[in-house]
C-alpha cells in the first residue's frame, strides 16, 4: 500500500510509509506488507492490573478468615450428618460456635502473647461475635478478641461439678457430672431441669462458672 490519502484501520498513510492510527503505530515494510500492532492503551492496562491486585488481596484475606473459623471439629456442625439446603448449612455453622459467657475453658494457643497464657484456665466474660470472646484470667487480667480456636472445653474435677452442654441438641443446658470415663473421654451428666442422665463426650461439655 502506498500513496497519500490511502486509509487502513482508521489511519492515514503518509509519504514516509507509516499509517498513524488511534491506538498504536502501523508500519509499512519495503515489500509493501503492512504490520499491524494493536493493544490496550498503557493507562487502561495499568488500571486493570491494579484492580486485579486489589481483588486478589481481598480474596486472600477472606480465605485466611475462613480457615480460622473452620478449625472447629466436624462434630459441632450437626448431629444428623451433612445437609444440602442453605438454611440447614446456616444453622449448622451457627451450632459450631460453642462459646458462652461464664464457661471456664483452657487456653491452648502457643503464639498469643508469646505463649504467656498457654495451658492456663480462663473464664469467658463476654461473647462479642460468633467465635470471638473476651476472657478473664485467674489473676484478673482481661484478654480481648480471643478466637474460639484458641480455646478448648474444660472438664471439672469435683464431684457433681456443674457443666454446660455446648454441642448437639441439648446445647445450652446445664447439668452435673456424676461419672467420668477417661478411657472413653466421656462423662455421665445429670441434667438440671430433667430427671435423666446423658453420656456425653468431653468435647460436648464444659465447666460452667455461673450461677
Amino acid at each position: 500500500m502506498s500513496g497519500s490519502g490511502a486509509q487502513q484501520q482508521g489511519g492515514n498513510v503518509g509519504n514516509t510509509g507509516t499509517i498513524s492510527g488511534p491506538n498504536s503505530p502501523v508500519f509499512v515494510g519495503q515489500s509493501g506488507s503492512i504490520n499491524l500492532t494493536f493493544g490496550a492503551p498503557p493507562e487502561r492496562a495499568a488500571n486493570e492490573e491494579t484492580q486485579g491486585q486489589h481483588c486478589s488481596d481481598r480474596e486472600e484475606r477472606q480465605m485466611n478468615s475462613d480457615k480460622k473459623r473452620r478449625k472447629i471439629q466436624d462434630k459441632y456442625d450437626s448431629d444428623s450428618g451433612s445437609y444440602n439446603t442453605t438454611s440447614a448449612n446456616a444453622q449448622s455453622r451457627e451450632q459450631s460456635y460453642w462459646l458462652r459467657p461464664d464457661l471456664r475453658v483452657r487456653f491452648i494457643d502457643r503464639q498469643y502473647k508469646n505463649g504467656r497464657y498457654f495451658n492456663s484456665k480462663v473464664c469467658i466474660e463476654d461473647v462479642k461475635a460468633q467465635g470471638i470472646c473476651t476472657c478473664r484470667t485467674e489473676d484478673g487480667r482481661i484478654l480481648e478478641d480471643i478466637d474460639q480456636s484458641m480455646l478448648e472445653t474444660l472438664i471439672p474435677k469435683g464431684d457433681m461439678a456443674c457443666v454446660m452442654i455446648v454441642a448437639g441438641k441439648l446445647r445450652g443446658q446445664l447439668g452435673s457430672v456424676v461419672k467420668r470415663d477417661k478411657s472413653k473421654a466421656n462423662a455421665d451428666v445429670q441434667l438440671r431441669d430433667r430427671d435423666q442422665i446423658k453420656t456425653l463426650d468431653y468435647d460436648d461439655i464444659c465447666e460452667y462458672a455461673g450461677n
